[in-house]
């Protein structure tokens, strides 16, 4: 069973009222983040669980979860909340 680029297109479009259960084949979970299948599989931390004998996919929550972490990283210190100050390293200079 493989998964088409057909199949990838109308699966990104249903992503969003997918429930988080749901599992996303790792074509579309690639797709979904911007790289090839093959970065995916080497790069990704997510719990992999099989779909079919030669087909593996991700829970829709763990990606969701896995962008929004990414999202708040890459906004960085200038989308901080003013009222809670920044954590430094306590070094101080003696």
């Amino acid at each position: 069973m493989s998964v088409t680029k057909l199949d990838i297109a109308k699966r990104l479009a249903e992503f969003a009222e997918l429930p988080d259960d749901a599992i996303i084949p790792e074509p579309v979970a690639a797709a979904l983040l911007g790289m090839s299948t093959d970065t995916y599989r080497r790069a990704s931390p997510l719990p992999r669980h099989r779909i079919a004998k030669r087909l593996v996919g991700i829970r829709a929550g763990d990606l969701r979860a896995l962008v929004r972490a990414h999202d708040d990283r890459a906004q960085g210190p200038a989308h901080h909340d003013a009222q809670e100050p920044l954590k430094t390293n306590n070094i101080s200079a003696a």
